[in-house]
């Protein structure tokens, strides 16, 4: 049975009087109120202005969707060469990554979108303007589309790429997120041959690959956003935007082998645990809408984007799943605006463990009552339906602090050798809403985040 929200905070209010601890919320790994400080090795944050130098991208969608997204070099001084890496949503297999190099003022944007029912998603640039080309728009127009451009390029999969990606259809493709990581900037005179960093225009592809100049540190300047365009004659149509979580100070290693090395968040300064703790949340929140008079509809993505470099199941943690199921447990309390709740697992499918929901995928699309946005294939249904007298109005709290609340097992991120934990699990959350017709919205969830501080630990005070 689901833990009652006043039993969970029971139970940390215990874990906090006999632990010797001192704790309060901090924010994306940022300094917030009076909490404890920051852990001294600390760096990387998520930036809430939008810019930094690594952008995840927390979903995509291309089955009976199209998805347009943009990265913007806003410096006005320096180019930037950055990798960009595609997963898929079950397991956060690599399904495509390659380099971009963007001059100062600079934008590059593309769309991904499936041109046949049976083959993979595939990405196609499109860097004079919005206008998608000619096979993107006969795609929108009928829902199916005339064969690949020659300027696009196709997901892999298991039939098409290395040993890793066993086990991923063609269809796994069409539903994911993707990071950009900036890698260097460009300096004059160790460019591969290309103009100095404040005049070159329009990089070539071969002019990208072939810098590696040094690694220079790349400045907080890149933004992105997403636009997932949802095409469902019968269930109806939508258009879900989203701005890209900022990874602040990622800072790649100086130590980095840009010819021979493909960058992940583990090679950021901090390591992988510094941008884990920057994402983790100890819970999520979201405002749900079902009236029935205008014919709304809800649905929560929650996203673990770091979870892969974890291992693969049994992960490390912070992630506690120890099974080949794949499931992350997590506690769900749902209020309507009668401030009546329902906490019975019995509505939620599917679950792996009887006794507590989960979430089962890298990216998860939680279904609320008979919400039905996005064709997704992982998604979870989320019934509401066990609260009477029940509205069309309420909100629902996703907790993520589920296990054992320590460094050496789990649920928690922990920096300075375990002074600091960040409670929770790394992720970013999404709320889609749709109502009066085909009008919709996706916006961040509503979070928290909570901090121990173990005031015994040496060199803290």
């Amino acid at each position: 049975m689901l833990k009652k929200a006043v039993l969970m905070v029971f139970a940390t209010m215990l874990l906090i009087a006999f632990a010797g601890i001192a704790s309060a919320n901090q924010v994306d790994g940022m300094v917030s109120g009076t909490g404890p400080v920051l852990p001294v090795d600390l760096d990387v944050s998520v930036n809430p202005g939008g810019l930094g130098d690594g952008l995840i991208y927390g979903y995509y969608n291309a089955r009976d969707a199209f998805t347009f997204f943009r990265v913007v070099n806003t410096s006005t001084t320096e180019a930037i060469k950055a990798r960009v890496r595609f997963r898929e949503a079950k397991r956060s297999k690599e399904i495509l990554d390659f380099n971009i190099c963007l001059s100062n003022k600079d934008q590059w944007s593309a769309w991904i979108f499936s041109p046949t029912a049976a083959g993979p998603a595939i990405i196609l640039p499109t860097d004079g303007g919005l206008e998608p080309p000619d096979s993107v728009t006969a795609a929108m127009k009928t829902i199916t589309a005339p064969a690949i451009s020659a300027n696009g390029q196709a997901f892999k999969y298991s039939a098409t790429g290395p040993a890793g990606l066993a086990g991923v259809t063609a269809d796994d493709t069409k539903e994911g997120y993707f990071e950009i990581i900036g890698v260097t900037t460009l300096l004059a005179g160790s460019d591969g041959g290309v103009d100095t960093n404040d005049s070159h225009v329009n990089f070539t592809a071969s002019q990208c690959i072939n810098i590696q100049s040094p690694v220079n540190e790349v400045p907080n300047v890149l933004a992105g956003n997403a636009d997932v365009i949802v095409f469902r004659p019968v269930q109806g149509s939508g258009l879900y935007s989203y701005n890209a979580a900022a990874i602040a100070d990622c800072d790649i290693t100086q130590d980095f082998d840009l010819s021979a090395e493909f960058p992940v968040w583990t090679n950021c300064f901090n390591g992988l645990s510094g941008v884990d703790y920057a994402l983790t949340k100890v819970n999520h929140i979201a405002m749900y809408n079902l009236e029935e008079w205008d014919g709304a509809e809800t649905e929560v993505i929650i996203n673990f984007p770091t979870k892969s470099l974890h291992g693969v199941g049994p992960w490390t943690k912070p992630f506690d799943t120890v099974s080949s199921s794949n499931c992350e447990p997590v506690d769900i309390n749902i209020y309507n605006d009668l401030e009546n709740t329902s906490t019975s697992t019995t509505d939620f499918s599917p679950s792996g463990n009887p006794a507590q929901p989960e979430l089962c995928n890298e990216v998860n699309v939680i279904k609320i009552e008979k919400s039905d946005l996005l064709n997704t294939k992982v998604g979870a249904q989320f019934n509401v339906s066990g609260v009477t007298p029940f509205t069309g109005l309420g909100w629902v709290r996703i907790g993520l602090n589920t296990g054992t609340i320590s460094c050496a097992t789990g649920n928690s991120t922990c920096r300075d050798a375990g002074a600091v934990e960040s409670v929770g699990l790394p992720s970013l959350g999404f709320v889609l809403n749709r109502f009066i017709g085909e009008m919709g919205a996706m916006d961040s969830t509503q979070y928290n985040s909570y901090i121990r501080f173990n005031q015994v630990a040496p060199g803290r005070q």
